[in-house]
Parts: structure tokens; sequence; C-alpha cells
């Protein structure tokens, strides 16, 4: 009876402790993980900045230092990841009534699997751009099942992350048959932490001749650690479950401080505590991500006109994020999130670090933070559209920095009005052959404008001024522009209104528009992903330069 209660006792508790944190953080082992890739490549590159990224190493930075003191504790007691595995194996025993039992050779064989993975990882994916295998990672696809809205969504993860959910079904169906599968073989997380907890103060003691034939607590350690060979467990695989304390007939196991024993309960508690506290500090310190990252103190005067501007972009699963963008001497000085509809993990990932990088490059196109891409993209798009109201963002065109001398302005003047006159002969030759024809159809009419406003686009005739004009984007929906037309050249294109679907749309026009605005042509490239989109915002322009041919 004593055993049965010393069972509920503990292990009940670990399982109330592994529900909680299944619920609150269920994406603390993937931001563990994403820290520690943080960590390393900033160590690498001798660029660890903590202060601008204090929320993408938050994770690693509370489980590390507690593990190399008392051990794995997060793994057996808060990891989500691993919780999930502990429940499909219960599950599994409960329903088939058999145990899948791998050799002791062979077990130790599969554990150096991890580290193997874990030294690739470092050695050659972290520090090559292998983009291709975005949406790979299981721990990825799990963070997202569980986060998003509070509900399991499956269906999305098969659409951000296909082969990483592949991957995470099939480490599930293992954990049925072999207990904390993953954890024993596959986790580079559980690499790190197994090197780093044999220092760890808190371990498992036993005086073996107590135990005589008995191998119970061999036989319920779900990490397969042969325990019956050993009087103390200084192995890191140990995860610090402490089941083997809860079985043992004899009290024999305990864990111990040296030759001291430690309430179990109250070590767990410790650990946990500990961890949950340091997360939550760093994360009241970092300010949740909110503010400015970054100043920008060159005092050369920028490219943009100065003022605060707000705008919108697309982000995880389709959330819209709005900032402000303050911009100072023509530079952006301050990006301020005012909204957002990502998950918040991901979400506060990418905030701090994308930007620092947009301020620091003055630039919207920054590197997007690993494992929580869409939520970079958001925040990047988000601030490029609010940088295309300020009329000076890198979609639009300024004629006046070509031309830095008065001498050149007058050339300029003087190609354009030549340009006016050829533009004019052009389409009055074109207009002469038309009505050559007896037979004109308005079919003909038309294709004849058209043949003159493109004429007048290779030319860089236009009239000045503003023009508006409307173009059939997706699924016949229709996009209207302004088109400001200076210097008989096209300086600027704004979207009035756009039927699309924003995400698709966004997707194309500050691509299309730049190379409108740079090419001085409205026959420019659709954006791969955004084909009909391209062509609504095209087709527009190409309509309103219609009305400014000479």
């Amino acid at each position: 009876m004593s055993v049965k209660k010393k069972i509920n006792s503990l292990q009940i508790y670990r399982i109330a402790v592994q529900i909680i944190f299944f619920i609150l953080l269920p994406g603390f082992y993937a931001g563990a993980f994403l820290g520690l890739k943080t960590l390393y490549l900033g160590a690498v590159s001798g660029n660890l900045d903590l202060s601008t990224n204090l929320v993408s190493f938050m994770e690693a930075i509370a489980v590390i230092p507690v593990t190399i003191l008392l051990g794995r504790f997060f793994c057996g007691w808060m990891c989500a990841f691993g919780a999930v595995s502990d429940w499909l194996y219960a599950f599994s025993k409960k329903v088939f009534k058999t145990r899948f039992r791998i050799s002791e050779k062979a077990d130790s064989v599969l554990k150096s699997l991890k580290y193997i993975y874990l030294v690739l990882l470092a050695a050659l994916l972290w520090n090559v751009d292998w983009s291709f295998l975005e949406g790979t990672n299981p721990w990825d696809a799990f963070g997202f099942i569980f986060t998003v809205k509070g509900v399991p969504d499956i269906a999305g993860a098969v659409e951000y992350f296909v082969f990483g959910t592949i991957l995470l079904i099939i480490i599930f169906a293992a954990s049925m048959f072999v207990e904390r599968f993953f954890c024993r073989y596959l986790c580079p997380l559980g690499a790190v932490f197994a090197a780093v907890s044999k220092v760890r103060f808190l371990k498992i003691k036993k005086n073996r001749d107590k135990c005589e034939a008995c191998k119970i607590c061999t036989n319920n350690c779900p990490m397969g650690i042969p325990m019956y060979k050993y009087d103390k467990i200084s192995t890191g695989e140990c995860i610090q479950c402490l089941r083997c304390t809860a079985v043992c007939p004899r009290n024999n196991a305990q864990l111990a401080v040296a030759d001291a024993n430690v309430n179990t309960i109250v070590a767990g508690t410790l650990a946990v505590a500990a961890i949950t506290s340091i997360y939550y500090t760093g994360e009241a310190l970092a300010g949740g991500g909110s503010g400015t990252t970054s100043t920008y103190t060159d005092t050369a005067a920028g490219k943009y006109t100065d003022g605060t501007y707000e705008g919108s972009g697309t982000g995880f699963h389709g959330g819209t994020t709005s900032v402000s963008v303050t911009v100072e001497n023509g530079n952006i000085t301050d990006v301020e999130i005012l909204s957002y509809q990502d998950d918040r993990p991901y979400f506060e990932r990418a905030e701090s670090s994308v930007i620092a990088q947009i301020i620091e490059t003055q630039s919207s196109d920054v590197d997007a933070v690993s494992g929580a891409t869409y939520s970079s993209r958001g925040i990047m798009s988000a601030v490029e559209d609010a940088l295309s109201i300020t009329g000076s963002s890198s979609a639009t065109y300024d004629s006046a920095a070509s031309y830095d001398t008065a001498e050149e302005e007058t050339n300029r003047g003087k190609r354009s009005h030549a340009s006016v006159e050829i533009a004019e002969d052009t389409a009055e030759d074109m207009a002469e052959d038309t009505t050559d024809e007896k037979d004109v159809s308005a079919a003909d009419e038309n294709t004849a404008i058209d043949q003159a406003s493109a004429a007048a686009v290779e030319t860089g005739a236009y009239a000045d001024g503003t023009y508006e004009g409307s173009g059939i984007g997706f699924k016949n929906r229709t996009t209207t522009v302004s088109v400001t037309v200076s210097g008989g050249l096209i300086s600027d294109v704004a979207v009035i209104s756009y039927g699309d679907d924003r995400p698709y749309f966004e997707r194309a026009k500050s691509s299309v528009i730049s190379q409108i605005i740079e090419t001085q042509s409205s026959d420019v490239d659709a954006v791969s992903g955004a084909t009909f989109s391209s062509r609504g915002i095209m087709s527009a322009v190409e309509d309103a330069l219609g009305g400014a041919v000479n």
C-alpha cells in the first residue's frame, strides 16, 4: 500500500505538471531548440547580441542552466513533446497489452543517432541556406498544431509543414511501441541536455547489494537506462522523471545530492519553478518584444519622407500584422507593432530581430527569423506597406535622384521633349494608318491606341499629370491604380483599390510596381504565385497610361 501511495503522490503530481505545461507552453520545446540554434550561430559569427534578441534566446536560457545544475527536469516534467510521447505509450500499453523491447546493445547504438543529428545540424544545416528544408521539422509542426488559436490545427500544419507533419506522425506511431522513442534516439536538444547534465548535483543513487535480482527500476525507465548495473546514475540520458524512485519496492532508489537524500516532489517543484521564473522574467525584461529594438544614428538624409505611417501585412496563417513606422530626416527611426494575429510565441521570436534589421538596413527586405518565417514576413510586408505611403519607398521612382546638376536636368528636359515629339509622330502615323482602312473595327482602334501607348512607354514620353486606370486581376476582380507622371516619366504608382485576395495581392504589389517604375513599362515580370494579381496591376497601369499619351 505504501508503494502505491508513493506512486500516486509523485507520478500523478508529475503528470499534472506535464498537463499544465502542455496547455500553457506547448511550443516551449521548439522555442528552446530555436534559441539554442540562435545562440550557436551568434557565437560562431561573433555577433551574439542578447539585448536585441532576448525573446529568441529566452527558452534556451531558461532551460540550460537548470539542466546543468539539477538535471533534465525539463524533459521529464515540462516538455509537451515528451509528455505526448508518454501518454501515447501508456495508451498503447493499455490497449495492445504488449511492450516492444529493444536490446541494451541496440539501444546504446541507436542513442548515438541524436548526437550525429546534432553535429550535422550545427556543422552543415545551420551554416548553409537550406531554405527548401523549411517546414521539415516535426517539432515545428507539433508547436503549430497545439498552439494556434488554442485548438489542434492539423490541416494548417499540413499546409505549412507538410514533411514535418509526416515525420511527426511517424514519430508518434513509433512512440506507441518504444517508450520515449524520439527522446532516446532523435532529439537534438536532448543530445545537448544529455551532454551538459552529466555534471548535475541531483542524481539517482541506490545500493545494488539490496537489489538482488530485482530489475523493476530498469524495466520502468522510459529512457531504457540499465539501472541495475549502477549504484549511481550519472548518465545524461536520465530525464529525472523519478519513476524509478516511485516503483522501487525497497525504497532503495533515491534522488540525492552527494549522499544526502532529497524529497522528490520538492526537487521537481524547485526545478520547474526555476525554469518558469527565468522564462517569464526574461519575457518581462524583453518587454514582450514591443517597441523599438534599434535606433538609426546616421545623420545623413535618407530616402523617405518624414512622418509617421501605418501599414498592414499578412503573417502566419493569413493573420494581419499592423505597424507604425516613424521616419525622421529621411530615415526609419522606429517601428512599433500596433496589432498582430499570429501565435504569440512565434511572433515575439520574430519581432525584435526583424525590427532591428529593418532599422539597421533601412529596408523592409531583411532576413526572416528561423522558426518564425511567416511572422517575420508579416512584419516586413507591413513595414513595406507603411513605407509605400511615404511616397519614397523602394517601390517609388525618385526622378530627381538620378540627376544631380542643373545641366543634367536641362539635358533631361531636352531628352523628354524629343521623346514627346517621337511619340507624337508615332501616334500620328498609327492613327493615319488606321484611318486609311475603311472597315476599321472597334477592336482595331483599341489595338492602335494600345500600340501608341506602348510606343510612349518605350520612348518615356507621357504628359505630366496623375491618371487613374483599372485592370482585371484574380477571378475577374478589379484593380484600380493612380499613376503619377513627372517630366514625361512614371514617378509613382499607387493602388487605390483591389478585389483580389490580400495575401496574393500584397505579394505582387511591391515587386510589380517597382519593376514598372524601373523599366518605365507596364509589361514586366509577374510575381510567381501571384500571377493574376500581378496582371491586374499591370493592366490597370496600362489603362491609366492610355490617358497620358501625348
